[in-house]
């Protein structure tokens, strides 16, 4: 009965043992098996397929068309604009520098749509296309106090300005002398209204008497006599002559496409095919024969007394219209709004004459992107390969390809070492981004990634000539448009602001790991100009770069996106822990149990 009850002991103590093992070993072995299905179920559950974009009735399907459900998470823009303090020193000369004060945040929330009706998806690379709408709207409860973007006023440098400048060859004076035509058309035309034929004002026109009824100014009336001591016996021509034969110019200068450049100076025809080019189309459109050197006191005769006249009227319509070099604008048109009259007027282009630093409203059929959403590499997830109907661009040293994901999700996996990359429309570029801390965001674990520094080093495949300055003039006809960190941060030239503060105004992602989803993101740039001075109103400027608008582009997974994401996730990690430390647990308390029966066994065998 002892030896039975010793060999029962021995086999007990043996099963004890085995079941602590293999408990201990089932414990890790649960964990990964439910890991790995977590894994799978991970990668199942970021890629889609076919079967997801044929069921449009399914919920997922219709979450993913819109962002604007009760549920999602606002994507909010914030705008800060620096105004001019001193703009009234600058535009009288007695100040070189401009002063600066930032006023915002002005915030608006986007709202965007897929439209069913592009989605084309490829199953053989596994890529979507797809075009979106969307539109902005203000929100004032999450504005600065007392701010109205309709009703406050912001004056600063005009780029458009510069754009007009660089079409009249440098010249702010140029900018006028086209425009003599319009100005003694409109003359010759009150003259007209007012019961005088044609030829009778033409003859007043010559001998001085016809007042200058459009437009109407006090210093343009005054001053718009003959002056004797200007001597024309060059021309061999009466003086009444002289006024017809600058009428005929300019009216030619205006209607003629090789005329535009008539009331420059003789050596500005070059590009348009020389003078003598210029003198052949005169004769055969008035009938009147100049050689060079007379045309040439014409023009000096314009320069010295009827451009004084002339330039007044123009400049001051280009200020109406807000189109000048410091105009003062509300803040919606500076940033969404506003169309430069002049540059319409002068090319009769909605959309080149729509200068607003942004656009808040875009359609299905501009706004589009190309994606992998189930691609053979898991790595290659969420990567565009083409944004806003491009796929190369081609403006730099070299072409580049788009080749980054829209910085609101990667691939699951990611690690600390990766360099996430995404395609970024403003700076036109595939930006880098490197691991910068952890970062917990309702209780989940994110990785924060930032831009990498050398994005914005000195870089001559982007024309990057000064740290921290992406130089964009290649795509904005060479207006010196730039781009930086707010408050011109990590610049060079000594730019940086004291008011600069990394938290506030850098660019980062949380980037959730298991997942690759971005559950909080802040895309923070700086709209700045190189301001030149310029020929007629502004000699003295200091040229140097000068702040217009910086934006954040901002969106924040709500408390409740967290709570269902940790039910989803989260979870099930805890399961795989759970087992795994049961296991182990369990494990070791049956293989204790089994060492205690078997020495007790073996004791009483002894006796």
């Amino acid at each position: 009965m002892v030896k039975f009850m010793a060999k029962l002991g021995m086999i007990m103590s043996s099963v004890l043992v085995g079941l602590g093992l293999i408990l201990f070993i089932a414990g890790p072995v649960a964990n990964v098996m439910v890991m790995s299905a977590l894994d799978d179920g991970i990668d199942d559950a970021v890629r889609k397929d076919a079967d997801f974009f044929d069921n449009t009735s399914d919920e997922d399907f219709v979450d993913w068309l819109s962002n604007h459900d009760a549920d999602d998470a606002p994507k909010y823009y914030k705008y800060y604009l620096w105004n001019m303090t001193n703009v009234d020193d600058i535009k009288t000369n007695t100040s070189q520098t401009p002063e600066y004060e930032e006023i915002g945040p002005y915030v608006y929330q986007k709202f965007e749509d897929i439209d069913p009706a592009t989605i084309v998806y490829d199953d053989t690379d596994g890529t979507v296309s797809y075009g979106k709408d969307s539109y902005m709207k203000y929100v004032a409860s999450e504005s600065g106090a007392g701010l109205n973007h309709t009703g406050d006023v912001i004056y600063n440098f005009n780029p458009a300005y510069l754009g007009i400048i660089a079409q009249a060859m440098g010249d702010e004076k140029n900018i006028v002398r086209p425009n003599l035509g319009t100005t003694l058309a409109s003359v010759m035309a009150g003259a007209v209204a007012g019961g005088l034929t044609e030829a009778q004002a033409e003859a007043q026109w010559g001998n001085n008497s016809l007042v200058p009824a459009v437009p109407s100014s006090p210093a343009f009336a005054a001053n718009w006599t003959w002056t004797s001591s200007y001597s024309l016996p060059f021309l061999g021509i009466s003086q009444p002559d002289v006024h017809a034969l600058l009428y005929d110019i300019g009216q030619l200068s205006w209607t003629t496409e090789n005329g535009t450049l008539a009331l420059y100076n003789a050596s500005a025809y070059a590009a348009y095919g020389g003078v003598t080019d210029y003198l052949t189309l005169l004769a055969g459109a008035t009938g009147i024969v100049l050689n060079g050197a007379q045309f040439e006191i014409i023009m000096n005769y314009y320069e010295a007394y009827l451009y004084p006249l002339t330039a007044p009227t123009v400049f001051g319509q280009i200020a109406a219209a807000k189109a000048d070099y410091i105009p003062g604008r509300t803040v919606n048109e500076w940033l969404f709004t506003f169309v430069d009259m002049v540059i319409y007027a002068a090319t009769g282009d909605l959309d080149a004459a729509s200068t607003a630093f942004f656009t808040n409203v875009t359609d299905s059929a501009t706004d589009t992107v190309t994606k992998y959403v189930n691609p053979d590499d898991i790595k290659m997830l969420n990567y565009e390969i083409e944004n806003d109907g491009i796929t190369v661009m081609p403006y730099w040293q070299a072409p580049i390809n788009v080749n980054g994901t829209g910085a609101t999700a990667w691939y699951p996996g990611v690690e600390k070492e990766d360099v996430l990359v995404a395609w970024n429309s403003d700076t036109m570029r595939n930006l880098d981004f490197e691991y910068m801390e952890d970062y917990e965001l309702y209780g989940i674990d994110t990785y924060k990634f930032g831009l990498a520094p050398e994005v914005l080093d000195v870089d001559p495949f982007y024309y990057q000539s000064i740290k921290g300055l992406a130089n964009m003039s290649v795509f904005k006809s060479g207006i010196p448009i730039f781009l930086s960190k707010p408050h011109f941060g990590e610049c060079g030239l000594g730019l940086e602001m004291d008011s600069w503060n990394q938290d506030k105004h850098d660019t980062w992602v949380a980037v959730e790991p298991l997942t690759g989803a971005v559950l909080e993101g802040h895309k923070r740039l700086q709209v700045s100009l190189i301001a030149p001075n310029t020929t007629v109103h502004f000699p003295s400027l200091i040229q140097t770069f000068q702040p217009l608008v910086w934006a954040e582009e901002a969106a924040v997974m709500t408390e409740q996106n967290a709570k269902d994401f940790k039910e989803a996730i989260y979870d099930n990690m805890d399961l795989a822990d759970t087992l795994k430390i049961a296991g182990l647990g369990a494990g070791l308390v049956l293989v204790g149990l089994g060492a205690v029966v078997y020495a007790l066994v073996v004791r009483k065998s002894s006796a």
